[in-house]
């Protein structure tokens, strides 16, 4: 019986050693397996806010790209501006390429022989053409054997899509700077799938741009955590995966850690996972030397049993503790080691907000020298702001925890610190709140180059002043402000300076940048820190007044108009500028800064309109007027379009031998619901507008179809002329004599048909240029005449340089010929004018016998008007008149 009893008490003690060391052991496997996973989380979360922030400044980047003026337009300095960004920047982009909106390359450095090839068919740009959104692509292998990936912004000009400006990332790097250091052991690695599930990095070889499908083939717990991967979901997981070692594959236990990478409009997965049996091996060691000791403890339990079964039960618990604890040193250190070697800080508060713990890499942010100079003191010490504090922890008390919260720190010296913290509060067993803890990253970087990319987005770059953007942006708000006073107070200042483009075309475009940054410069010290002073685009400014009553904006004004009298050191040059400016107040009724923008804009035209170099305040009158001109120049496209324009020809006779000469090609419009419109009224708009090539060309061609049509159909017409009125910007414009060429040579009229009439204000600004002009004019064969003569204040010397054939006297002075003594000898003059200079003398506007008989006795050759006939078609005039005798008399 006492042996039976032995024995049991023996089997007894063997039964609870043994629990009690696998009770040792399966804590310290737990709390190790935690620290792992710990540790892989820490890991995985690096590396995807690494890579996060490494595609966040890209796009920002790409951004502002997008939105620079040179970049959208693709000129030259776009083109160097590409190039050079792409060259800062080589170590992570390999490529930087300029989309249209059809989706082909119109151009790319640093190889632009792709420009022309169109990749709309690629998924990430078929995605970015139907959503003008910015896309990712996969990673792919460039043609230069290189793994890629690309990124697509849209450019946007107001609010229309122009395309896009990509970058090419070299995936590599990326790999080679936040993946290749993801290591918890020796044969522990981080590996990435895309969301279409192809393995994008894998240190394994041969596994890369494989499927998951292919590659977990036989493994379901793999397949499984893929999966989950795949749907965006973070968690843990293990399974079993084939690593090989000698050749030969060894199925491995892992312990794995995934979370997502949101990416523009996809996202990769990262798992980082680590074979369970590296980490353990420890512990298993530890577990084998286990074994020889309880057997010595049962031994000496069955030899000291009769001390009594209590004591041998104590003895094995104070064992079972000491080897937890050890477990949990260990456990401890490797959790410490981890903490003090992240990037990030990791930190944790007490409930009063005490510091009760930090990393190396945060007392070194803060600017202290050890860890133990930090501890204990309040984290209220820290932030710049400690309400912002408050509002963290009621957010964390809202929702649990915040993520990526950004903050401003203060360092020892004062310096601000921008940081991005994960925070949570941390609780005992029984869930009360000890403190907080958490991770932050230092972004003080990345805000550096958000402000520079912001401050690039709203200023000109060559002034630094504000640009269009900002300005509308200050006017809104100035708009906002004067809402809320009795009285508005503020001006929109719209300002041209006048003959800038002289001073680029003949001191260059370096002269003309320095001419503006230095009248930016003025301006800037004219005007109060409170007022805003934009560069509009190329010569034109604007400026935001605010506070300011009329009266002190026109002082404001007239000390901008004398500081810029002040001559200009440009080069070797002393240059005065002078300038147009409108005005323009907030109305009572509330508009937009887009309307009191245009409004300035308007009193600029008048104030350019009226001989430039003045100040004129916008009238709602001048926006009518506006209105009324951009109708009339789009009734006169439309016009052209439908052949709404039409020749009449004035008859020129011979005042001596009463017969025809010639005719002049008047210009009519027939407007379908305003009738016949005065070429009073939509000259002079076709002259600004630019039409007036269009119309001069339509009258030149036609005038010498009919002229040509008339000598061949009516024998007695010939030696008949007609006579075609040049614009001042036709005058001007390069081209003119190549398309009196081919005018004369589609219509076959021979060049002496052909009279070409200028004005005398187109020429005398710049004689000698006219002259050479006329030269080649009158090389062709054609007739040039000097139409409205004595309006203008042409000199004799000049008139001498000129090869002119005729000179018209203008309507004004022949119509008061019988009423003034002086006209008469204003005419008389001029007849003596262009009988010196051998000149044929046309009188234009002769209505009466009375005007015909001194024009006869002043020794006038050729007379125009209402006494032959009126203005006709070509062919009426042709069947009413008869080219052998016109008849002068009075009706």
């Amino acid at each position: 019986m006492r042996r039976v009893t032995y024995f049991s008490l023996l089997l007894l003690s063997a039964l609870v050693c043994g629990a009690l060391l696998y009770g040792a052991y399966a804590v310290a496997r737990q709390e190790a397996e935690r620290s792992l996973q710990t540790r892989q989380g820490i890991l995985a979360r690096q590396a995807a806010q690494g890579i996060q922030d490494f595609f966040a400044h890209s796009r920002a980047l790409t951004y502002s790209l997008a939105q620079n003026p040179r970049v959208i337009n693709l000129d030259n300095e776009g083109r160097q501006l590409l190039t050079s960004i792409l060259t800062d920047n080589s170590r992570e982009l390999r490529a930087i390429t300029r989309v249209d909106k059809h989706g082909t390359i119109v151009f790319s450095a640093p190889n632009n022989t792709v420009a022309g090839r169109n990749v709309a068919d690629q998924d990430h740009v078929a995605r970015l053409l139907a959503t003008h959104k910015p896309t990712a692509s996969g990673v792919f292998v460039s043609v230069q054997g290189y793994h890629a990936i690309a990124l697509h912004v849209p450019v946007l000009r107001g609010g229309e899509f122009h395309g896009s400006v990509a970058i090419l990332m070299d995936f590599d790097a990326i790999s080679r700077r936040y993946l290749e250091p993801v290591r918890v052991s020796e044969s522990g690695y981080a590996f990435v799938y895309s969301r279409e599930g192809v393995l994008l990095y894998s240190p394994v070889p041969g596994l890369a741009g494989k499927h998951y499908t292919e590659i977990t083939a036989g493994f379901p717990q793999l397949r499984a955590t893929v999966e989950s991967m795949l749907r965006g979901e973070s968690g843990e997981a293990s399974f079993a995966f084939d690593r090989i070692r000698d050749g030969a594959p060894a199925l491995v236990h892992k312990l794995a850690v995934y979370l997502p990478i949101p990416l523009e409009d996809t996202f990769w997965a990262i798992c980082v996972a680590t074979p369970e049996s590296e980490i353990l091996a420890r512990l298993m060691r530890f577990g084998l030397y286990l074994l020889p000791l309880g057997l010595a403890v049962l031994v000496f339990t069955a030899f000291g049993v009769s001390m009594g079964l209590r004591q041998f039960v104590l003895q094995r618990e104070v064992n079972r503790r000491r080897e937890t604890e050890a477990a949990l040193r260990e456990s401890e250190e490797r959790y410490r080691s981890v903490i003090e070697n992240i990037s990030d800080v990791f930190y944790r508060t007490d409930a009063e907000g005490r510091l009760i713990m930090i990393s190396p890499s945060g007392a070194a942010l803060a600017g202290y020298a050890s860890v133990k100079e930090v501890l204990g003191m309040s984290s209220d010490t820290f932030w710049r702001r400690p309400e912002e504090r408050r509002r963290m922890l009621e957010i964390i008390a809202k929702d649990g925890a915040v993520r990526d919260y950004e903050i401003e720190l203060l360092d020892k010296n004062g310096r601000v610190i921008h940081v991005a913290t994960s925070s949570n509060f941390y609780r005992d067993k029984d869930g009360n709140i000890l403190g907080v803890e958490g991770i932050f990253r230092d972004i003080s970087e990345r805000k550096h180059m958000e402000e520079q990319l912001l401050f690039r987005a709203l200023h000109d770059p060559l002034t630094g002043l504000a640009n269009r953007s900002l300005c509308l942006d200050r006017i809104a708000q100035a708009t906002e402000r004067a809402r809320r006073k009795p009285t508005p107070g503020f001006a929109v200042v719209f300002m041209d300076l006048d003959h800038f483009k002289l001073i680029n075309d003949s001191l260059g475009h370096q002269a003309g940048d320095k001419l503006l940054r230095e009248v930016a410069d003025r301006l800037l010290k004219c005007t109060r820190r409170m007022d805003t002073v934009c560069r509009y685009g190329g010569d034109e400014f604007a400026m935001v007044l605010e506070d300011l009553p009329p009266r002190a904006v026109l002082k404001t004004l007239k000390r901008i108009r004398e500081s810029l009298k002040n001559p200009l050191a440009i080069g070797a040059h002393n240059i005065q500028v002078e300038a147009s400016y409108g005005v323009a107040y907030p109305p009572a009724e509330q508009i937009d800064a887009e309307e009191i923008l245009r409004n300035a804009n308007i009193a600029l035209h008048r104030a350019k309109q009226l001989g430039r170099n003045r100040v004129v305040v916008f009238k709602q009158s001048m926006h009518r007027a506006a209105i009324q001109t951009m109708d009339m120049e789009n009734d006169i496209r439309q016009g052209l379009a439908l052949d709404e324009f039409f020749l009449l020809y004035q008859p020129i006779f011979d005042l001596k031998q009463s017969r025809l000469s010639g005719f002049e090609a008047l210009l009519r419009w027939r407007h379908p619901s305003r009738g016949l419109v005065n070429p009073a009224e939509f000259i002079p708009v076709a002259e600004e507008s630019g039409s007036i090539f269009e119309l001069g060309g339509f009258a030149l061609e036609q005038a010498c179809r009919d002229m040509a049509q008339c000598l061949k159909d009516c024998q007695a017409a010939k030696g008949l002329t007609v006579s075609v009125n040049l614009s001042p910007r036709q005058f001007s414009r390069q081209g003119l004599a190549e398309q009196i060429d081919r005018a004369l040579a589609d219509s076959g009229l021979p060049p002496a048909a052909l009279i070409l009439e200028i004005t005398e204000s187109s020429i005398i600004k710049h004689p000698e240029a006219s002259a050479y002009m006329l030269s080649r004019l009158k090389a062709r064969g054609v007739g040039i005449a000097l139409d409205d003569f004595g309006t203008g204040y042409s000199s004799l010397s000049a008139l001498r340089q000129l090869p002119l054939d005729r000179l018209k006297i203008d309507t004004s002075f022949v119509s008061r010929l019988t009423h003034s003594k002086r006209d008469r000898e204003i005419v008389g003059a001029a007849i003596t004018i262009a009988r010196s200079l051998r000149l044929v003398c046309v009188a234009e506007g002769v209505e009466t016998v009375a005007q015909r008989d001194l024009l006869r006795e002043l020794g006038c050759e050729l007379g125009q008007g209402f006494l032959c006939a009126p203005a006709l078609p070509m062919g009426e005039a042709l069947r009413a008149l008869n080219p052998e005798f016109c008849d002068l008399t009075d009706a």
